[in-house]
């Protein structure tokens, strides 16, 4: 399925037909062939990744392949060449005005690829958008593994055609431009490009997810989850800001201290955080053994070896792991979480992204909510800060061991499944087989162990990822 057929690039070679909308007559046109058609592709260009300050600059759209239009509503550019170009820009009221029935008729099928982020741009403009398919979830379900879902690499996969990269458009770093500084005749070629490779890939992706019988997953189980994490994403999190700025009070406080106390060993100030000066604290100067040489010539400093020093005693190494500990909770969670507090809603708002893993599970960014550290008392108190509003509260679910249990019924193990029926505690349970341990006398770290090895082996670990884990050597 992730290979181009013949067929698919010939249809490619076919001529493109991309048009720049400029009246509300053109306009009329496109949608009332979609209004006959009942399905067409969509995509917003906006000025920002993050939706909730994304304003949107022009939509494209697609109704058979090759045939796309762009329709531009807030390009503003310096050059004069273009500025008869965007004089004729139509006003975002009227566009959108034509539009919202297009986008909220339930039998009209609009297709986009990661929708989820167009649903939300639009939603802003009081545009609902009911019956969709997305060709990135589409592309997830039929190869989950074994390729990224990007659209420039869905369409290289299917296609063989390299698209129009949005960089090549808006630059990077400093001199990054604004979409709506791109003149409108490239932004139209790119943002049409876009709709009609969405929709071409749609055609080829809707085919192959009932040849590769996984029609159901995406229908029953992946898409319907969009507009429930749209609603959890616009909702957000509330998190208490000064706690917050409290934490990172604390943290600073600490890593002073920590400091001082192994400067106080070494006998010398340096900069804890660059791996070549403390290097050569550790090797050159105080001389401490097992020292592994990296591919430029200096001393490793991985949190691996100093676990090693620190369990031969040395008490430097113990400190530096609690430093670097320290240092990581007040940059990635106490520091970065206050940034991220929306100003017009005053909570945290993450994306959640649905092909993000190859396990299908979940993942999350900007920011990252799903590794909120728990295992330590530091760790808990950014727990902490996240609270409910006034009059609600935090519910916490969680499945009971899914995996097992999928695995359980899949692969028909005796032992799992009569472990669940009769209610016994899985992960004890394999920690009693493993450790020859009654089950009554489990602790909590022979508990854990079991768990890693449980999951681990679910999910493919090597014997070198389950003793780096476990802590223990791999024979």
């Amino acid at each position: 399925s992730s290979k181009p057929s013949e067929s698919n690039k010939g249809e490619l070679i076919s001529s493109k037909n991309y048009q720049v909308i400029q009246t509300e007559d053109e306009l009329i046109k496109w949608c009332e062939k979609i209004f006959q058609q009942k399905f067409f592709a969509i995509d917003t260009e906006t000025t920002s990744l993050d939706t909730l300050s994304a304003e949107l600059v022009g939509v494209s759209i697609c109704t058979s392949s090759g045939n796309a239009c762009y329709i531009p509503m807030a390009h503003q550019t310096d050059q004069p060449e273009y500025k008869e170009l965007e004089k004729k820009q139509l006003d975002r009221d009227i566009v959108l005005k034509r539009m919202r029935p297009l986008l909220a008729d339930t039998s009209i099928l609009k297709i986009g690829h990661n929708i989820k982020y167009d649903i939300k741009v639009l939603n802003k403009y009081e545009c609902e958008v009911n019956s969709f398919d997305d060709t990135m979830l589409m592309s997830h379900c039929i190869n989950g593994g074994s390729q990224r879902h990007s659209l420039d690499s869905v369409v290289k996969a299917l296609l063989d055609h390299e698209t129009i990269k949005l960089k090549d458009l808006i630059g990077s770093g400093k001199k990054e431009l604004s979409f709506k500084n791109v003149p409108i005749n490239l932004a139209a070629n790119y943002a049409a490009e876009d709709a009609d490779m969405t929709f071409r890939t749609w055609k080829i992706l809707k085919k192959e997810l009932v040849k590769q019988s996984v029609y159901s997953v995406y229908q029953n189980i992946d898409k319907p989850m969009i507009p429930v994490l749209v609603d959890a994403e616009l909702k957000g999190v509330e998190v208490d800001k000064l706690q917050l700025q409290q934490l990172s009070i604390f943290f600073e406080k600490k890593l002073r201290e920590l400091e001082n106390q192994i400067f106080a060993i070494v006998g010398v100030k340096f900069n804890i955080a660059s791996p070549k000066q403390l290097s050569e604290i550790l090797f050159d100067k105080l001389k401490l053994p097992n020292g592994k040489k990296n591919k430029s010539g200096g001393f490793q400093t991985g949190a691996d070896i100093l676990e090693d020093l620190s369990s031969k005693g040395f008490e430097v190494a113990s400190h530096l792991l609690e430093w670097r500990k320290i240092s990581k909770l007040k940059s990635t969670y106490s520091d970065s979480l206050m940034l991220h507090i929306n100003n017009l809603t005053g909570r945290v708002h993450t994306s959640f992204n649905l092909a993000g893993t190859s396990t299908g599970r979940l993942s999350s960014s900007d920011p990252n909510l799903q590794n909120i550290p728990i295992r330590d008392a530091e760790g808990k108190k950014i727990r902490e800060a996240f609270i409910a509003k006034k009059g609600a509260m935090l519910l916490s679910l969680d499945y009971n061991q899914i995996e097992l249990r999928l695995l359980a019924h899949i692969a028909d193990v005796k032992g799992l499944k009569d472990a669940f029926k009769n209610n016994i505690d899985i992960h004890s349970s394999t920690a009693s087989q493993i450790f020859k341990v009654p089950i009554e006398k489990i602790d909590n770290s022979l508990r854990r162990r079991a768990k890693a090895i449980n999951f681990g082996i679910i999910y493919g670990i090597s014997a070198f990822g389950l003793s780096k884990n476990l802590k223990i050597s791999r024979s």
